[in-house]
């Protein structure tokens, strides 16, 4: 009796098994951004029924809060960099503009050298006392031919400083801006849309001109097609394909920024520039 007691199965429901089920844990779901940013659970919301906005004013209010926005990466100590007083007694501190005109002209179909002057004396940072780069010195860089459909500015960069009594200043990397310290410089744009128009003039010429040579009716039959038919539709598509091409060409040819001489520009200095002495008092 005691043996069957103990290996008997119990009578009551729900306890067929010694074993304890129990449930598997499930971590919450996280989402990140492209930014890597995770989401909140209202983004989530909003993703998951398709009604996120277009604007992305739920990633601008995150980036707000600083949770996991820009402004969580603010410091809020004190900085680890202390101030560095001025090393020598003339120097040109970066945030310095150069104020010059072109005296070459930019044509932006391929790239090249450009030549400016400086138009203004350029003095010393901590006084103002001292002529560091007089009138006149004149101004080596180069330009980037890389337009997009709707650009408007050229890109240009600063290489070299030759003073007028032949010292030479190497400032490569420095970006050209314009007297309002807008990036690149403006100049007169030419979309190409002549040719554009013109190519898909042309190309409705040899569409037309598929059409009358191939007669739709003889794709329908295509099993009794003639040696004719044949070489009809492979002229048709030959012609389809040229124009194609020559419609993408056209729709490949980026727009020309041209810049006059005499246009003003500037140099935004980056880095402080030391000298050795200043041109003259």
């Amino acid at each position: 009796m005691k043996v069957q007691a103990l290996t008997a199965k119990p009578i009551a429901e729900g306890f067929e098994s010694n074993e304890i089920k129990q449930e598997p844990i499930t971590a919450p779901v996280m989402r990140v951004d492209s930014n890597g940013r995770v989401l909140d659970s209202g983004t989530m919301a909003a993703l998951a029924q398709g009604q996120a906005d277009p604007n992305g004013q739920a990633k601008k209010q995150e980036f707000l809060r600083g949770d996991n926005g820009g402004a969580a990466f603010i410091p809020q100590d004190y900085s680890q960099n202390v101030p560095l007083p001025q090393q020598f007694p003339y120097e040109l501190k970066a945030g310095t503009v150069i104020p010059g005109l072109l005296i070459s002209g930019i044509n932006s179909d391929l790239p090249g050298n450009i030549l400016a002057q400086v138009s203004e004396n350029v003095w010393d940072t901590a006084t103002g006392k001292h002529v560091l780069i007089p009138k006149g010195t004149k101004i080596i860089g180069v330009y980037d031919s890389e337009v997009g459909y709707g650009q408007r500015r050229v890109l240009l960069l600063r290489n070299r400083l030759v003073l007028p009594n032949g010292t030479s200043l190497n400032i490569a990397g420095s970006p050209g801006i314009d007297r309002a310290g807008y990036s690149g410089i403006s100049g007169r744009v030419n979309e190409h849309l002549g040719k554009m128009l013109g190519a898909a003039l042309f190309a409705s010429v040899f569409i037309a001109g598929a059409e009358m040579i191939y007669d739709k009716d003889s794709q329908q039959n295509s099993e009794n097609k003639s040696p004719s038919d044949v070489a009809a539709e492979s002229t048709a598509r030959s012609i389809l394909e040229m124009g194609t091409r020559l419609m993408n060409k056209a729709s490949d040819i980026q727009p020309t920024i041209t810049v006059r001489p005499g246009k003003k520009v500037g140099i935004f200095v980056q880095q402080d520039v030391v000298f050795p002495f200043p041109y003259f008092e």
